[in-house]
């Protein structure tokens, strides 16, 4: 991928997590859908609150001004979303719904007739989708992006992902 492309897929990544699109899986690879509950709707009380997974200030030291995370998601999946206003740097935590990544494994990327989604390994059997972190905990498919173009090289900010995502990945129930 061209710089112009990751750059691209990054910003709708970023767009789509604080859109509060109702998709049960972030929007880089493909999962499962929410189990439904008895009466056929999604088991919303399944969601963990992805604002509560990261403080304010924790978030703050890495875009540079403390804000309140945006929340959003449905049907089992949370997100929550910290944005600086001033350079639009953010971070934002997409946790699944239960039943998107059965025994604590990601999903394959892409789906059929699509073009290949390209990735990276990561520690801890994370992977790295166009600035993002993917990882899986608690049966869910989540991720993890630190946009922050201005303060950090992309190595900096993947590095700050994974951070964030060894300390809330043992925060996240099954």
């Amino acid at each position: 991928m061209n710089a112009v492309t990751t750059l691209l897929v990054t910003v709708a990544l970023i767009a789509g997590a604080g859109c509060g699109s109702s998709e049960s899986a972030p929007q880089s690879g493909t999962a499962s859908p929410a189990p439904a509950s008895a009466d056929g709707g999604q088991a919303e009380d399944s969601a963990v609150d992805a604002c509560g997974l990261v403080s304010n200030e924790e978030v703050g030291a890495l875009i540079g001004v403390t804000v309140d995370g945006v929340p959003s998601g449905a049907g089992g999946r949370s997100a929550c979303t910290w944005e600086n206003p001033d350079t639009y740097e953010s971070v934002t935590v997409d946790i699944g719904a239960p039943g998107t990544a059965s025994d604590d494994t990601l999903p394959p990327l892409g789906e059929p007739g699509f073009p290949e989604v390209e990735s990276t390994p990561g520690p801890n059997g994370t992977r790295l989708v166009a600035g993002a972190v993917e990882f899986a905990a608690g049966n869910r498919y989540n991720s993890v992006q630190v946009a922050a173009p201005v303060s950090m090289s992309p190595d900096q900010s993947v590095a700050a992902a994974n951070d964030l995502v060894a300390k809330i990945t043992p925060l996240i129930p099954s």
